[in-house]
């Protein structure tokens, strides 16, 4: 495999797992699109307010009512919530600034709020984001060429903590050539359809966004 900064060789396969960050190779720009997912962290509640919104265990919230919005408690009794992200940049771009959006952050507060109305006045004490890798179906996949020894896996768009595990085992699968039923799964050896081209990609994408805003 040729890069820009070198060669790499690989006796049985290179396995490119970057998610959306694959977008910075030009083979695989439109492969997924990098949404962004943002992130706030409320100061630790008392035990009063515990009580008052009734969430006393450590179940894991979520809701897909426009947005996927998610909720955790954590360990030292904060309410971490994430949700929508920063605007999508032209050119599927990706950079650290866009770990933070003020507008955007600011609107997660307020919907913790309009989920536990008790908690108003509650403060936010972090905040924070990163990019998830969008397909065009939103279907995962795992890809693996034997003529090349390129494996790829990508397409989480979020739920990645327990999908790369199982895209993991369906690559080990289809390098080693040792399969089993994984193999059967509609993820493995799949490719979803790739995104439009510039500008198309953007105005359909900030469209929804923007669509989505007032949610």
């Amino acid at each position: 495999m040729l890069t820009s900064s070198g060669e790499v060789c690989a006796k049985h396969a290179i396995v490119l797992a970057g998610e959306s960050y694959l977008t910075r190779l030009a083979k695989l720009h439109r492969v997924v699109l990098p949404v962004y997912s943002l992130i706030t962290l409320t100061e630790p509640l008392t035990a009063a307010q515990w009580e008052k919104i009734g969430w006393q265990n450590r179940e894991s919230l979520a809701s897909c009512n426009y947005t996927v919005d998610y909720l955790s408690r954590t360990a030292d009794g904060r309410i971490l919530f994430g949700s929508r992200g920063a605007p999508y940049r032209f050119a599927s771009k990706i950079s650290d600034e866009q770990d933070r959006h003020a507008q955007t952050h600011a609107r997660i507060q307020q919907m913790l709020v309009e989920w536990f109305p008790t908690l108003e006045g509650v403060k936010f004490t972090h905040a924070w984001g990163g990019p998830v890798g969008m397909p065009r179906d939103w279907m995962p996949m795992t890809e693996f060429d034997p003529a090349t020894k390129i494996a790829t896996a990508r397409g989480y768009t979020g739920q990645g903590v327990s999908t790369t595990s199982l895209t993991g085992r369906i690559l080990a699968e289809l390098i080693s050539g040792e399969r089993t039923s994984l193999c059967q799964l509609p993820i493995a050896q799949r490719r979803s359809p790739r995104w439009e081209r510039e500008p198309l990609r953007w105005l359909a994408v900030r469209y929804m966004q923007n669509a989505l805003s007032s949610y």
